[in-house]
């Protein structure tokens, strides 16, 4: 939902608003955005867009100290407002906020630019930046099941800010300025401000059916990670519910992209506890003419390699690794003998997730996560299903020698992928998720160009022989709580 100015009876909890903007500085705005439901087990994404005026009377750039991160959890932090039913007002709900997740790059006084600071905003006259953040788990402990709250913006006065952009202060200290709540008018030069009153509304409500492994897991690994897992745990359910939906196929190609094409091989049979992976190959085969025909590429292209091989992105993309029924051993739901059944892909593609701002990425600079080819080159890279190092284990406790396992490729839709090399890349900025590990975030749309669909690869199959030491990898008991 949008953002909602002027929330009823919410004006009372507005720190710093318009009245505090003053010549001579930047003048900004805030809008934020987020779901009309909250549920109390799941991640919450809140968006931020910060603006600023076209017409502030400065026609110079600027950065400020501004980002979602730094606002959630540092003190006073979002105002968490509950509707209250009878009386029709709002009430506020105290906030205990995390002291130990309050980071800083900067120190107290002063901070040394050095042109990738994730935390700083860098503004044109007319500009805008979009930030998300998730919401951390201190405010989900102050709501309750079934009620309606408002979470407000409270303002903030900007202490650390400068004119010109991040290229030109690197290697200048950006120094700490006085607060207009500490000097008398007029003694020190006046600061920007991002005005209270954004505000998003959303009922928070509970899962239905309940995870059973909910209060276990969030005791070992806590809140976050548990709502990812129960993330996952749903998302099988409903996948079961409604069937595996077809991969992705050659006819959904779009004219004018690249014409990718994923090869899987990997050994014919699994003896242990040894590590095991799948040979990923992707070639760049051409592009997709106007007719869908193949067309002879002529210029190099570079993609988001990591959304290739990093984790399931969607229920008819990514990898997936299936066993053969053997009517031996318990399936867990009950399937018959000779039918293929989903492992679970879960352990290893977590870790612990750092929840924070966005982050720029330089593409051309950034060779572990895109990667640039030539027509008709190919490049390739694995995926683990057993590592002992990595404490992966997608292979089922339960397995048996003698049975079948299959992996599939079922294809990707590019988050991210321009015509040029690397090196022709070497100034263009994306946004990733703060852990890095994840879809472009901005640019939204890929810039317009048209989807890269990368059709599913032909399956391969492997079998367990238990020749070796032990069965499988006890991840369980490797993982610290």
């Amino acid at each position: 939902m949008e953002a909602e100015h002027g929330v009823s009876n919410s004006s009372s909890y507005i720190r710093i608003g318009d009245e505090a903007v003053r010549p001579g500085t930047p003048h900004l705005t805030l809008q934020m955005t987020g779901s009309a439901e909250l549920s109390l087990t799941q991640s919450y994404r809140i968006g931020f867009v910060i603006r600023r005026s076209e017409n502030d009377g400065v026609d110079l750039p600027c950065v400020v100290d501004w980002s979602p991160y730094s606002e959630v959890v540092r003190s006073p932090g979002l105002v968490l407002l509950c509707h209250n039913a009878a009386g029709g007002g709002l009430d506020p709900v105290p906030v205990d906020l995390p002291r130990n997740l309050i980071t800083s790059e900067r120190g107290d006084d002063g901070f040394v630019v050095t042109g990738w600071e994730g935390s700083w905003c860098q503004l044109e006259p007319g500009s805008e930046e979009a930030r998300g953040v998730e919401l951390p788990e201190c405010y989900y402990k102050a709501m309750r099941a079934g009620e309606t709250y408002t979470l407000l913006y409270p303002g903030r006065e900007i202490l650390m800010w400068d004119w010109g952009t991040l290229k030109d202060l690197t290697g200048r200290e950006i120094k700490k300025r006085a607060s207009a709540t500490t000097t008398t008018e007029g003694s020190s030069p006046p600061n920007p401000v991002v005005p209270g009153g954004p505000a998003i509304t959303f009922k928070a409500v509970e899962e239905d059916p309940p995870w059973p492994d909910r209060a276990a897991r969030l005791a070992k690994i806590g809140f976050d990670r548990a709502n990812w897992e129960e993330s996952r745990w749903r998302w099988e359910l409903m996948r079961k519910r409604e069937g595996s939906p077809p991969p992705m196929r050659e006819a959904e190609r779009s004219p004018g992209a690249p014409i990718i094409t994923a090869t899987l091989s990997c050994p014919s049979r699994l003896d242990g506890d040894e590590d095991f992976s799948v040979q990923a190959t992707f070639t760049y085969e051409g592009v997709v003419g106007p007719s869908g025909a193949v067309e002879q590429p002529a210029r190099p292209i570079t993609f988001h390699s990591w959304v290739l091989y990093g984790a399931r992105c969607g229920r008819r993309e990514g990898w997936r690794l299936d066993r053969r029924a053997t009517g031996k051993t318990d399936m867990g739901d009950g399937g018959e003998a000779g039918s293929w059944q989903e492992c679970k892909m879960d352990h290893g593609e977590m870790g612990f997730l750092l929840v924070g701002d966005d982050v720029e990425i330089s593409v051309g600079r950034d060779n572990e996560n895109f990667i640039s080819l030539m027509p008709g080159e190919a490049w390739t890279t694995s995926k683990e299903l057993q590592s002992k190092i990595h404490m992966i284990s997608y292979i089922t406790t339960d397995a048996v020698p003698g049975e079948t396992f299959r992996c599939r490729y079922k294809g990707m839709v590019m988050d991210w992928w321009d015509w040029g090399t690397m090196a022709d890349h070497a100034d263009t900025v994306v946004k990733l998720p703060s852990f890095i590990a994840g879809r472009v975030t901005e640019p939204a749309d890929n810039g317009g160009r048209p989807k890269l669909v990368v059709p599913a690869a032909e399956d391969v199959m492997f079998t367990y022989t238990g020749a070796g030491k032990g069965a499988y990898i006890d991840l369980e008991n490797c993982l610290s709580p």
